[in-house]
């Protein structure tokens, strides 16, 4: 399934470093194996597509570092570029983007329908706790209460990633 799902994505994402479709289709290739014969070693907490791109990201800066492929390349200037984009930190900040909005969509989805809706619509289009009440026929006591729930089950749910933020 994460075969069919990121194939393409990753032959896409290494195509904008690799000017050449077979070594990117081959680099994903070896990305996606890379990843199943590592499965059994994969903590499962952690997002298996961010772990996907960071391989396939690697592997790629391998090539485009090697002496074989360097020779073979005409555009040093292009080449330099690329490594230098590939190794820049804020290519990790998006890969690391993908874990924590995969863990914001699985903690929104998992809360109950009733505390969702309130807090989607108190966060999202802006209502205030009494404007929900109205709308839901509901005290606001109870719109304060479905929120503090959600926010509490953001905050025990992103507590790990948060504080791995604060120390790296």
């Amino acid at each position: 399934m994460l075969y069919e799902a990121e194939f393409g994505n990753v032959v896409y994402f290494v195509r904008q470093y690799v000017d050449n479709a077979d070594i990117a289709a081959d680099i994903a290739q070896e990305s996606l194996l890379s990843v199943w014969i590592n499965r059994e070693n994969i903590d499962p907490d952690r997002n298996l597509r961010a772990y996907l791109y960071v391989t396939a990201r690697n592997k790629t800066l391998n090539l485009l570092k090697s002496n074989s492929f360097k020779l073979h390349n005409v555009y040093s200037g292009e080449l330099d570029a690329n490594i230098k984009a590939l190794s820049d930190e804020s290519l990790d900040d998006m890969l690391e983007a993908l874990t924590l909005r995969d863990l914001i969509s699985k903690t929104y989805a998992g809360l109950p329908e009733d505390v969702k809706d309130c807090f989607m619509m108190n966060r999202e289009y802006g209502l205030t706790y009494q404007e929900i009440a109205d709308r839901k026929g509901v005290s606001v006591k109870s719109v304060e209460y479905k929120i503090k729930i959600a926010l509490k089950t953001f905050k025990s749910k992103l507590k790990d990633y948060l504080t791995m933020l604060l120390f790296f």
